[in-house]
């Protein structure tokens, strides 16, 4: 039953080619046929870019509202170090520890941390972290 109704669908859909017109070019029918699809096309992005665009900045809002912070700490210890006791101290004031990334770098080792917090907690944070033995540098970055 379905097999019918789409061989009698086919010839509407333009297959197979119909054949052309004595003394017509391809070129002649193509250059003769409206261009609605490319308007059409040009008007449903206009209308899209105009309808989305400030619907994606009112999302952006909320979600930035109801989303706890993610904020770098950039922490130099010695060479052979280990970051242990800097995110003890990070989860001690209530942050939470992201994600970390570790590298060496001479005689140093440095340990970005992303610390997501729920409070303005960070001049606690860094000063706590500024206290631990061997720290020897700390940098925020929000």
């Amino acid at each position: 039953m379905h097999f019918l109704s789409l061989a009698a669908a086919v010839p509407a859909l333009g297959w197979p080619p119909r054949p052309r017109r004595s003394g017509s070019s391809p070129r002649s029918e193509w250059r003769s046929a409206p261009a609605t699809t490319t308007d059409g096309a040009l008007i449903a992005t206009i209308g899209a870019l105009l309808t989305l665009g400030p619907l994606r900045i009112f999302a952006y809002r909320v979600i930035r509202r109801v989303r706890p912070e993610v904020d770098r700490l950039l922490v130099e210890i010695p060479a052979g170090g280990s970051p242990a006791p800097v995110i003890e101290m990070i989860e001690l004031q209530g942050g939470r520890v992201v994600s970390l990334d570790v590298a060496q770098e001479g005689d140093r080792r440095s340990i970005a941390v992303d610390v997501e917090m729920h409070k303005p907690a960070a001049p606690t944070i860094v000063a706590n972290v500024a206290d631990i033995d061997g720290v020897l540098e700390v940098r925020w970055m929000e």
